[in-house]
């Protein structure tokens, strides 16, 4: 069963694998514009707007009504890095019922809301996710993740405005960045998971 849910920088830079994140609709803040991330830096902030819709069932709609980020990211000149990082996100998610599957059985929305908490959970060694889902018109979910001190080191590279980390414990993750003075943007969006939509999730940080 596929990961219906937005992927977040603690995916990206701990160990969770995310593709090649296209150009970022509105929603985004600031514009990517790459620059020199060498240093460590703070996070101060995160936020979310726009909806995703998941490429493979169509009518399946994420929203993300609060997110909160926390933490330290290190990129050394040499290309590694290493991160702390701890992070809690609620997310609303509508199913619709030609969704509610599981391989090839179908579920109920109680069932869908089980199998979606387990596969989050495993996203990310002590991560802790919960999944509540109330059947209706459609099957309506409330997810909430929440990571606490999440540690990684690995190697990064910096090319134009994408930044692509690959942690020691295997993978690869890519996002898009701005550094601009003191402070650095991180953009995540819908399509980073091969998903459509206007969602972006933003990071902000500043240099110690």
């Amino acid at each position: 069963m596929r990961e219906w849910i937005a992927v977040t920088i603690v995916m990206v830079v701990v160990g969770c694998s995310g593709n090649s994140v296209s150009t970022l609709g509105t929603c985004s803040p600031v514009a990517p514009c790459g620059g020199d991330v060498v240093g460590t830096w703070n996070i101060i902030g995160a936020s979310a707007c726009g909806s995703a819709s998941s490429a493979s069932c169509p009518g399946l709609i994420i929203t993300v009504p609060s997110i909160s980020e926390s933490g330290t990211l290190t990129f050394n000149a040499d290309l590694t890095y290493s991160v702390s990082l701890s992070q809690s996100i609620a997310e609303a998610i509508t199913v619709p019922d030609s969704c509610l599957s599981s391989g090839t059985a179908s579920v109920t929305c109680d069932q869908f809301g089980t199998i979606l908490s387990s596969a989050l959970s495993a996203q990310i060694p002590g991560g802790v996710a919960t999944v509540n889902c109330v059947a209706g018109a459609s099957c309506q979910c409330e997810a909430s993740l929440s990571v606490q001190n999440a540690m990684a080191m690995g190697t990064y590279s910096a090319i134009g405005t994408s930044l692509t980390t690959m942690p020691d414990t295997g993978g690869v993750g890519s996002l898009q960045y701005c550094v601009s003075g003191s402070t650095l943007h991180f953009f995540i969006d819908a399509t980073s998971l091969g998903d459509t939509g206007t969602l972006v999730e933003s990071f902000v940080a500043t240099k110690q």
